[in-house]
């Protein structure tokens, strides 16, 4: 017989399947296809992405086409079979392939995984990493290989073990891929997620700021703000200040140094929030940017404020602004990664950051105060100080 007699078409995810078609495998390798579900839904696949979620338990959030071929691939492998697969790396960290991660890890075991994220070996817009999975439970000191591609040859990074990818926040298993999890991984013992102690808000949606862009007016000099609130975007928050008034401010292609906007066209629950003591992070970056305001700010789009918080606002901003969390964040959901490495910091992932589990004492609080207010070059004494809070 010839290959051609070995080939089928069909759509293996709904069992579109022909009479003998194999029921287990010994070895599955495959390269699913990396596009959103809805975009393939919209293209005269009506109905397709419910049939999906039907048929798929890890199916769920805006999960892409690769997710389901994950577990299809898991359902064909025979106990003891291996599934080789290129597949985006948000599967690592992405909150949508968190159901996915948390099945495999109770179901199979992550023999190896490879980084593509910084070679070119592949021709896609997206991030590969390539996932060796061998189907059925495994211990938690099962081996786990780990490497990362340098000019298209895997070099590897560390030989670590299942449990790396258990227990995380998120069950990210990005983690991994870092050199210092081992070491970073300490820094969860005994603490308490963000979102448990404060409040996280995203700032405005885009049909928020399209509703109010119009509203948006220059403050003249010497005018009164007259309880207008400062419209502060992403690019302009840095570490422990915002830019405002002091560089060009980009709203919906619109330029404006001092951007107001009226407390009246404000939703209440927006009016509520830009009138709270808070913390704003940029929304985008290479490490996390947070500032505090006391009332007198609304974030505009791609922005998570941090209210109510039963931490001190003040010594909570200088934790966001360490070095430690901006490294453990990177670890988690560096998977998440845009081009240049770039970070988006969105209200989900950032509420499961790590803090102590005691707020520190009035000492060590004004300590890191005083450390905050030195320059950049210092900031390594700072990052010291943080760190030493979860020892």
């Amino acid at each position: 017989a010839t290959l051609e007699h070995h080939l089928y078409t069909a759509d293996a995810l709904l069992d579109d399947l022909p009479a003998g078609f194999p029921s287990a495998f010994d070895v599955l390798l495959g390269n699913p296809p990396f596009a959103s579900v809805f975009a393939r839904a919209s293209a005269g696949r009506p109905g397709y992405t419910d049939a999906l979620r039907r048929r798929y338990a890890s199916a769920r959030r805006s999960f892409d086409l690769s997710v389901p071929f994950v577990e299809r691939s898991m359902e064909w492998g025979r106990s003891g079979g291996q599934v080789g697969l290129v597949l985006p790396n948000k599967l690592l960290s992405a909150d949508y392939a968190r159901v996915l991660r948390e099945r495999l890890n109770e179901t199979a075991a992550v023999e190896a995984m490879i980084d593509f994220a910084g070679d070119h070996a592949f021709d896609a817009q997206v991030y590969p990493v390539v996932l060796v999975l061998r189907r059925g439970p495994a211990e938690a000191s099962a081996p786990l290989s780990l490497f990362r591609s340098q000019g298209g040859v895997p070099a590897l990074i560390r030989r670590g073990v299942q449990a790396d990818l258990r227990g995380t926040p998120g069950a990210s298993w990005n983690a991994a891929l870092d050199p210092d999890w081992p070491h970073l991984r300490r820094f969860f013992e005994g603490t308490i997620p963000l979102g448990e102690v404060a409040t996280l808000s995203a700032g405005m949606t885009v049909a928020e700021a399209y509703t109010l862009r119009d509203a948006v007016y220059e403050q003249a000099n010497g005018q009164p703000e007259s309880g207008a609130l400062r419209l502060v975007t992403s690019g302009v928050i840095e570490r422990y200040s915002l830019g405002w008034g002091e560089r060009p401010v980009r709203f919906l292609s619109r330029t404006y140094r001092r951007p107001l906007i009226p407390a009246e066209v404000l939703p209440a629950r927006r009016l509520e929030q830009a009138r709270s003591a808070k913390i704003i992070i940029s929304g985008m970056g290479q490490s996390i940017r947070a500032a505090l305001d006391d009332g007198r700010v609304q974030p505009a789009v791609a922005t998570v404020m941090v209210t109510a918080s039963d931490w001190p606002l003040e010594v909570l901003c200088v934790l966001l602004n360490s070095g430690l969390l901006s490294r453990v964040y990177r670890a988690l959901f560096g998977g998440l990664a845009l081009n240049g490495g770039y970070l988006r910091y969105g209200k989900r992932e950032l509420a499961q950051l790590p803090l102590p589990a005691a707020i520190p004492s009035q000492y060590r609080m004004q300590a890191l105060a005083r450390l905050a207010q030195l320059p950049d070059g210092s900031r390594a004494v700072l990052d010291r100080a943080v760190e030493n809070l979860y020892r």
